[in-house]
This record gives structure tokens, C-alpha cells and sequence, in this order.
């Protein structure tokens, strides 16, 4: 028979942006607005100097935006994550009632194929007044037992 799964004791610790990381990824966004307002203010500086200010922004701009994603990115990825929380309860749920109904199964099965035997092994003695063996209950009987074979396997061995 299959081990159950075991189930975890304590809920999973979620992802998000926390703390240190939170404070880091807002000074950047902050540093780059700022940096952002001085570069209006220094349209009219010489060539040489404007580039230089263009080279730092690029690299101001790129640590920037990589927070905007790291503090937007945990947002929609805790969404996702409760969304794929829910549908995995929902199916360990539908895979705990197809484990019972596949229990009734194999017992339904089991049942039909000791009732066809009636009760005796093949070839073994009956008691007397049974029903006559080819009778047609036992005829129906043995299709239900043939099927269950056929499905689940011998289970009355």
C-alpha cells in the first residue's frame, strides 16, 4: 500500500522584501529622482561635463530601477504565490477524495470477485442448498468479478 504524504507542520515563510533591503531599494529610487532634478538643472553645462553626469546617471538609473523591480517584483510575486497556495490545497483536497473513493473501489472489487467465488476457492466444496452455480445471479456475479480483475488485480489471494 502507498505511504501518505505528510503534511507540513508549520506554513511556508513567504518572500518579501523586508526591512534593510526595503530602506536600500527606496534611497535608490530617492537618489535617483534626485539625481534626476540635478540633470535638468545642468542642461546647460559644456559637452564634457554632461557626459560625465550622463555616465554616472546610467549607473544611478540602473541600480534604480532594479530596486522599482525588487519592491514591485515581490508584490506581484506574493500574489502568485497565494494564488498557487490555494490551487495546491484545492488538489491535495481532490487527490485526498479520490484516495477514498479508490478505498471503496478496491473494497467493492475485493467483494465482488469473494462473491463470485462464493466463498469457496475455485474448484472447492460448496455448502448444500447453495444456489445452482450457473444460475443467473451467478452468472451476473462473475461478470462483476471479471471486471473487477481487470481493473484492480486478483485481491482475494
Amino acid at each position: 500500500m502507498a505511504e501518505e504524504p505528510t503534511e507540513p507542520t508549520t506554513p511556508p515563510t513567504r518572500s518579501k522584501l523586508s526591512g534593510l533591503a526595503v530602506y536600500v531599494a527606496v534611497a535608490a529610487l530617492i537618489a535617483w529622482l534626485v539625481f534626476t532634478v540635478y540633470l535638468l538643472f545642468q542642461v546647460n553645462s559644456n559637452e564634457l561635463a554632461w557626459t560625465r553626469i550622463a555616465w554616472v546617471f546610467a549607473s544611478v538609473e540602473a541600480i534604480a530601477f532594479a530596486a522599482a523591480g525588487a519592491l514591485f517584483g515581490t508584490a506581484v510575486q506574493r500574489e502568485n504565490v497565494e494564488r498557487a497556495d490555494d490551487r495546491a490545497t484545492t488538489a491535495e483536497e481532490v487527490a485526498e477524495s479520490n484516495r477514498e473513493d479508490a478505498t471503496k473501489g478496491r473494497a467493492l472489487a475485493a467483494s465482488l470477485q469473494a462473491d463470485a467465488m462464493g466463498g469457496a476457492p475455485p474448484g472447492g466444496v460448496r455448502a448444500m442448498g447453495d444456489e445452482d452455480p450457473g444460475g443467473p445471479s451467478s452468472d451476473v456475479a462473475v461478470r462483476h468479478a471479471a471486471m473487477a480483475r481487470s481493473l484492480f488485480g486478483d485481491l482475494t489471494s
